[in-house]
């Protein structure tokens, strides 16, 4: 059978392009707002469509079931073979779009670098390229008693951060 395509290939294709005019019609939608889409992954076994959205501000139940809506409507009866869940990324979810830092200012971030550097801190500070975080550092003293810490500020620059979660402080 020469030129025959594999079943399983033509299935690979359907769902990259499955996934592609996802985004695209996220792009469309989010497009001149202050929405942006964080993931978008398609588990063909399972048949889940798992698709993270966020904002500027912080997003709402209702803007998730609007932007799933908006996704049956224009994509069809493709996605009623899926189970499609819209939600916003967990706060135990790694920080992975520079948008997201900016509303982590004045919150607990816990940044691990491609060094494998650790750090802690309270973001106070973000450009395009860095993150400063304010740090409480211990003096390295053999006396107990002294239980005093300095706070310093950190740059981070952002293309060596690896993870970067937020941190649950109460």
């Amino acid at each position: 059978m020469k030129g025959a395509t594999s079943p399983l290939i033509v299935y690979i294709f359907m769902i990259i392009k499955l996934e592609d005019q996802i985004k695209q019609l996220l792009d469309e939608k989010f497009k001149d707002t202050y929405y942006y889409y964080i993931s978008v992954k398609l588990n063909s076994r399972t048949k889940d469509i798992l698709i993270s959205v966020d904002n500027d501000k912080s997003i709402t139940i209702k803007e998730c079931t609007d932007i799933h809506r908006y996704l049956k409507k224009n994509i069809g009866e493709t996605l009623e073979n899926y189970n499609v869940e819209v939600s916003s990324p967990g706060l135990m979810e790694a920080i992975v779009d520079d948008r997201q830092y900016n509303k982590r200012i004045g919150k607990y971030l816990e940044i691990i670098t491609k060094d494998n550097e650790n750090f802690t801190g309270k973001v106070v500070g973000i450009d395009d390229n860095y993150i400063l975080l304010e740090v409480s550092v211990k003096p390295k003293s053999k006396n107990k008693a002294i239980k005093a810490t300095d706070v310093s500020i950190v740059k981070i620059d952002k293309i060596n951060i690896n993870i970067a979660k937020e941190v649950i402080t109460f």
